[in-house]
This record gives structure tokens, sequence and C-alpha cells, in this order.
């Protein structure tokens, strides 16, 4: 499989790297807007062909799949671009930054019958199918509540028009939610729910640096997700059944090949570690699959890898819960 990236990012460099490590996939070419950058970035890989215009990446006929690792602003111009020029599509996440543009891809998507994903990496590891497992068997009973949190001090680093924390970190905690919900409820869990969130805004680009969100679906669950671009690294995620409780000791959302913790609290019962190895990190498994789908000629990934579906509700949450937070703002 011949890699087309776009971007050179520190981000590009980690699937780079993985790309590099899948024994069925070469990097073909990379895209970047400054020479030195490109060729900074075929010092470290070896990629064939590199190049500062964009579409001229897109148009390489040598490119079977093509990554878009832009900042989320500019996500929906090269998805779009790439499916229309007949390639395959892996693109980083927040899918975009708002309906209008999401509702664009999601139409190049429908319209198209080449392979695409929304790159939410740990969602391939095998510690989320392990929590899937454990939802699906209803190890801790009936799902009633679910809390999550991802802060970590990146918004030195992120392109301001990525539009701030909800779309930088709080998309990883709200995709997991997600995908708890849909295993827990897999019919119309999201047709009507209750919304209402805090937030702070950033002096320096008015995005939502700090945000919490309540969320209440019809059936009754309840979910608490906050996040924060400027401090931490802190994660957390806990579900709560009628049963018992699971929470994630390790990083739910950087899985490597060892150590990953699952704590399991059965009522009246000890505790349980769950103790998961791997073959490698999450952005392995994900290039791995990713790869192995197009081979098979699917569009998209079964189990819990979101289809264009779930990352245009993912997008849903992501919108509403930036709306509701600035609004808490005045």
């Amino acid at each position: 499989m011949r890699w087309g990236i776009l971007g050179t990012s520190f981000i590009s460099d980690t699937v780079a790297q993985a790309i590099v490590n899948d024994l069925g996939s070469s990097i073909q070419a990379v895209a970047g807007r400054r020479q030195q950058a490109v060729d900074q970035f075929r010092d470290k890989f070896p990629v064939v062909t590199g190049y500062t215009d964009f579409q001229a990446l897109i148009n390489d006929p040598e490119v079977d799949l093509v990554y878009v690792g832009l900042p989320n602003h500019l996500h929906h111009q090269y998805i779009i671009a790439a499916l229309e020029a007949d390639k395959h599509v892996l693109s980083e996440k927040s899918l975009s930054i708002d309906i209008d543009k999401t509702q664009q891809i999601v139409d190049a998507v429908k319209k198209s019958t080449n392979f695409f994903i929304e790159g939410l990496m740990y969602l391939h590891h095998p510690l989320v199918y392990q929590l899937q497992q454990l939802i699906q068997d209803k190890t801790i009973g009936e799902l009633k509540s679910i809390s999550g949190s991802y802060c970590a001090d990146i918004a030195k680093f992120v392109n301001p028009d990525s539009k701030g924390a909800i779309y930088n970190l709080g998309c990883y905690p709200i995709s997991l939610m997600h995908l708890m919900i849909k295993t827990a409820f897999p019919e119309n869990a999201f047709e009507n729910y209750q919304l209402a969130a805090q937030g702070s805004i950033s002096e320096k680009d008015h995005n939502i640096c700090d945000a919490s969100l309540s969320l209440k679906l019809s059936n009754g669950l309840t979910a608490r997700i906050h996040t924060a671009e400027t401090y931490g690294m802190a994660h957390q995620f806990t579900l709560v059944g009628d049963k018992g409780t699971i929470n994630l000791l390790s990083n739910p959302w950087l899985p490597e090949a060892k150590d990953n913790q699952i704590e399991l609290k059965l009522y009246d019962q000890p505790t349980q570690l769950i103790e998961l190895d791997a073959e490698g990190d999450a952005f392995l498994y994900q290039t791995r699959q990713v790869r192995q789908a197009i081979e098979q000629g699917r569009q998209f990934l079964p189990d819990s890898c979101p289809t264009i579906d779930d990352s245009q509700q993912i997008m849903r949450l992501l919108t509403d819960w930036e709306s509701a937070a600035r609004a808490s703002c005045g």
C-alpha cells in the first residue's frame, strides 16, 4: 500500500513511523508547505517523492492512499479532493470544525466507493476491543453512567483555526463515550439528548480552551466529559453499571504495546485488574487495519472503528458542546 502524507507535523511523523513498521505499506510521497520541512521529513523516512503542493500529491498516480495530517479546518477540502481523485483516505481527527464542512465530507464519502476513515487511532487497539467486549457481555450490568476527561498542555503547538480544546482533545473522550453507548444501546441511542456545558475562552485565539459537558440520553444514561488544552497530561475514563464499574487506569487514547490496564470492580467483590499487551501502539494497528480493509475491497472498518455516520454523530456532539460552552461564557 503506497501512502501519500499531507503535512509534516509531529502527527505525520508518528503516522509515518507506523507506516514504516507495517510490512505491507510504504511511504510513496509527502507534501508540505515549505521545501525545508519536506526535505527534513524525507531525511527521517524513506519517501519516494516530495511535494510543496498538496494537490500534486493527491494527483500522483503512484499514491494509493492519502493520509490527511493537516489542521482540522483543512480536513474537508483535502478529503474531498482526494476522494474525487479516486484515492482512499485516512484523515486525522477531528473530522472537521463545523456541521457544514462535515456534511460536505459525508456527501463526498457516500458518493465515493473508496475507503474512508477518521483517524481516531486508539479505536483500532485491542484495549478498546477488550473494553467493548466487557460492555457487550454486560459484565457490569446495564450501563448507567460515563465520565471522561482528557487534558494536555498543547495550546502553544496547535493551529488556532483548529477551534481549540473540544476538537483537539475533547474528541477523544466523546468518541469513546459514543462507542460505549452505541455498544450498550445499538438502536437510536442518540436520537434525543439533553446537553449542557461550561467553558472558558482563550484570550490568545478566542477558542474554547477548557470545557465541561453534561449529557443525558432519552434512555436515562448520563455522561460527564471534560477537556482542556492549557494544562495536563491527565486522563480519566469510567463506566458505571448497575452491577459494577470499569475504570481505565492507563491512557485509553494513547494505548501502547504493553502496560495497558483496566480496573474492573463488581459490587461487593474484590477489584480485578485486567492487563493487556499488544503487538504495538494504536498507530500501528490503525495503519495495518486500514491497509487490510483496502486490500479486501471494503469502504469502512467494522466493530469499534467509526463509519462515516459515526463520525458525523461525533461531530454533532462536539459542535453542540462548543455552542453550549460558548453560550456559558456570556
